[in-house]
């Protein structure tokens, strides 16, 4: 990419695919106008395995086009600051080395109180071919050109995966969460491991599941990259 290289992008309005408009014209639109620019397809042989994941914060399914994008996904839900998440969000039309390419991301996130991010979905022992770093470099300049933000997000650490495998099977309120969690964050002000914190409380299986719930929506905080235990210490969120 130089600095003469010209990059359109194709979005979907309201299912109403406008062809290749300037970048900023994206600015004049909000989340909820925006649909995928493509449906994920579904083949017999097909090495990828699309499917819908449900997205806790936005109470909707969103669509993904492998194993990894439906992992991103998990990792958006857990975003606290989250608002909305578009797949296939647009086209970028771009010129390389005097060739004119296009490219589809795979993800756009908006969040509370920072810039729309652009995501591609990428195994890491992928992330250095050729192909795709010219589209890589094309979404970073798309995105600094209309102040976004860009990521290319690889597979999470193991540990990472498994707390949020693990907490993401309580994204649900669980019952007794008003009877217990006012007496959890009372108790998670002073840091605390998990054992100490649900002691004495009453049920386990009706105290525990209220803490991994508040563990999942930011209320109580612990160590992601550190294997989620009941030594795992436990505070007040800030």
């Amino acid at each position: 990419m130089t600095a003469d290289d010209t990059i359109r992008v194709t979005f979907s309005v309201s299912g109403t695919l406008t062809q290749e408009q300037a970048l900023t014209s994206l600015r004049h639109h909000q989340p909820d106008e925006l649909r995928p620019v493509r449906e994920p397809s579904a083949y017999k042989g097909q090495s990828h395995r699309p499917g819908l994941f449900w997205i806790s914060k936005l109470g909707r399914l969103v669509s993904y086009e492998s194993r990894l994008e439906m992992i991103i996904l998990k990792q958006l839900d857990f975003d606290r600051d989250l608002c909305e998440v578009l797949p296939q969000p647009i086209v970028l039309h771009f010129t390389s080395d005097g060739k004119r390419y296009r490219h589809i991301p795979d993800y756009l996130a908006w969040r509370a109180s920072t810039p729309p991010e652009l995501i591609n979905v990428k195994p890491r022992k992928y992330t250095g071919r050729e192909r795709n770093q010219r589209a890589f470099s094309a979404c970073k300049a798309a995105c600094a050109e209309i102040s976004w933000t860009y990521s290319t997000q690889c597979e999470p650490p193991a540990t990472v995966l498994a707390n949020l495998n693990w907490l993401g099977g309580y994204r649900r309120q669980p019952p007794q969460f008003a009877r217990y969690a006012p007496v959890l964050a009372e108790r998670a002000a002073t840091p605390a491991p998990i054992a100490v914190l649900v002691e004495g409380l009453g049920v386990p299986s009706l105290v525990r599941p209220v803490l991994f719930h508040l563990l999942w929506i930011h209320q109580l905080q612990f160590d992601l990259h550190q294997t989620l235990s009941d030594s795992s210490i436990v505070s007040l969120a800030v």
